[in-house]
């Protein structure tokens, strides 16, 4: 049975502090997985507008204000931070440029920051070339719903960026169309031919197009090296899931045994720290949550722990949480854990703590 949960030791996977920003919800593509919508659900939203380059140039500050709060609690080894510009398809926003270069001139803070985006990676050459200086990371998502000149386009700009020197990860969305299985397992080797780091994610939530059959379920457990409970038309993310960004996981307390996909989706009444590494920001609409898929806030509902539009009163909040005599963890009220599985969480408060004393200053936590 497992009881906890925390991320595997690994130098070059550390679990870093994730800010989630949602710059705009308008994207090129309209992926029969991805709900056009407005709502929280939506990947992407046709009708958006882009934000106003002003509001997206403050916001900047707001996320550097509020996660250098947590990263105050942190030890030396986990003060790091990643930004994560994504939308939509962040990188069709007009003034992207200017945004991602105010990005890195307003980190003044002494922890390092890492700056990444998710991008379906269909845009024109040059942008990419203006782009290309300003990314730390790219997660580049490779989607079969695309046009083959679009797919050639992700494989250009995805060339073009290894030539340039920065990292990248090719996310592999796996539909469960099994019609095109043959183009994923070619774009893997694609991937392998070119040595660029890779991720078939199994894909996530209810819709029907997310329930495999025995063939691909098979073809997951060997992927990920490790023996699945499944049936015929399984929604595999109801059964388990592996760390969105690949990380590998420990269960409880075995640091030893690295596993790569957690038997398990339910921490209903769970202690967990999602907090302390996540933050998720719609720039759309202003909310604020801690996470982009559990959104847990501190009274243990599913809401918003704040806007943009009142993030002064957030930042003062969120000091007072962190100057308590015991800082804040959030309990699970959800059925189901998406994004955020690798946060340490443990069936008990005192479990929680345990872990979480690894990982901050030693007058963070008050461990009976």
């Amino acid at each position: 049975m497992i009881e906890s949960i925390e991320p595997a030791i690994d130098p070059k996977n550390r679990m870093d502090f994730l800010i989630d920003w949602e710059l705009t919800l308008k994207c090129n593509l309209d992926c029969s997985y991805c709900t056009d919508s407005a709502e929280m659900d939506g990947g992407h939203w046709t009708l958006a507008k882009h934000p106003p380059v002003d509001e997206c140039l403050k916001t900047v500050d707001f996320l550097y204000r509020y996660t250098d709060l947590y990263m105050q609690t942190k030890q030396k080894f986990s003060r790091r931070a990643v930004l994560n510009v994504y939308g939509g398809e962040s990188l069709l926003h007009p003034n992207i440029v200017e945004i991602l270069q105010h990005a890195r001139d307003m980190h003044t803070y002494d922890w390092p920051l890492t700056v990444t985006t998710t991008t379906n990676a269909i845009i024109g050459a040059r942008r990419m070339r203006e782009i290309i200086p300003l990314i730390d990371k790219f997660t580049l998502s490779y989607h079969t719903d695309s046009l083959p000149k679009q797919k050639e386009l992700f494989k250009e700009n995805a060339l073009e960026i290894k030539t340039q020197g920065q990292s990248s990860k090719i996310i592999i969305m796996m539909t469960n169309d099994y019609s095109k299985w043959d183009e994923l397992t070619a774009m893997i080797q694609w991937c392998k031919d070119n040595k660029i780091d890779y991720l078939a994610k199994q894909l996530d939530n209810k819709h029907p197009s997310k329930v495999y059959n025995l063939a691909q379920l098979a073809w997951f457990a060997n992927e990920y090296k490790q023996d699945l409970d499944y049936a015929d038309g399984t929604n595999l993310s109801e059964k388990g899931r592996g760390c969105c960004g690949g990380r590998g996981l420990c269960t409880n307390d075995n640091l030893k045994d690295r596993k790569n996909w957690i038997p398990r989706v339910n921490f209903e009444g769970w202690s967990c720290s999602v907090n302390h590494y996540f933050l998720f920001v719609k720039q759309n609409d202003g909310r604020i949550f801690v996470n982009k898929d559990c959104r847990m806030n501190f009274n243990g509902k599913v809401e918003p722990i704040g806007t943009l539009q009142n993030s002064g009163v957030l930042l003062a909040e969120t000091k007072q949480r962190l100057s308590a005599k015991e800082m804040p963890l959030m309990t699970c009220a959800k059925t189901r854990c998406l994004c955020g599985i690798c946060a340490p969480k443990a069936s008990t408060l005192e479990h929680t703590k345990q872990i979480m004393s690894k990982h901050t200053v030693n007058q963070a936590w008050q461990i009976n």
